[in-house]
């Protein structure tokens, strides 16, 4: 250390300045880093999350207004009426294209993909089922449209499978949330003791 204490004052004052602003200045850099991380992990969060269960919510909502509507379409008889619920029906299928398309759009993991594609799947197949439903309530044939309603009728378990697709979808979009929430919150704590474990040195 001889060639320390042979330098001016000036030097070593400047030596000293530099020696303990690195570790604040790397702290800094570390800290902006991990920041900015956890902040684009926060935005992929609410994007590729939040929406998507909202989005996942009110499928399921329409889907219980749709089973409501084909069980009126079966008590109806007037033509106009049974028009009306179709026509409702059809407006809510709509609606249930446009937030599938919004869902598509977001960052889907592999099990998410297989599970959108059984809900498609089952939903084409109660859209088959529902426009049968119509069809024979148009010409009043009340005894097959109310077996089709019935406990083990097409429509009913046509239902059954879109409705457990739906709640697929919800059960693993939850636990992706979950799973992302945690991870943030790790990569918090470790910005914030690694932070002050080197303020502290």
């Amino acid at each position: 250390m001889n060639w320390f204490k042979n330098l001016k004052v000036q030097k070593k004052l400047l030596i000293s300045f530099f020696v303990i602003t690195i570790p604040f200045v790397a702290t800094g850099v570390f800290a902006s880093y991990n920041l900015k991380a956890l902040d684009d992990s926060d935005t992929q969060l609410y994007e590729n999350m939040t929406v998507p269960l909202c989005q996942i919510g009110e499928i399921s909502t329409l889907f219980e207004q749709t089973r409501v509507l084909a069980h009126e379409i079966t008590l109806a008889h007037n033509p106009a009426e049974i028009k009306e619920k179709a026509d409702e029906i059809q407006a809510i299928r709509n609606r249930v294209s446009e937030y599938l398309k919004e869902f598509e759009a977001a960052e889907l993991t592999g099990d998410m993909k297989a599970a959108q594609t059984e809900f498609v799947e089952s939903r084409n197949a109660y859209g088959a089922s529902l426009d049968k439903l119509v069809a024979l309530a148009n010409v009043n044939k009340d005894a097959e449209a109310n077996a089709m309603m019935s406990a083990d009728g097409e429509l009913t378990k046509a239902a059954a499978v879109e409705q457990a697709a739906i709640k697929k979808m919800m059960f693993i979009k939850v636990k992706e949330a979950e799973a992302k929430s945690n991870a943030n919150t790790v990569l918090a704590n470790r910005t914030i003791f690694i932070t002050l474990a080197i303020g502290v040195l």
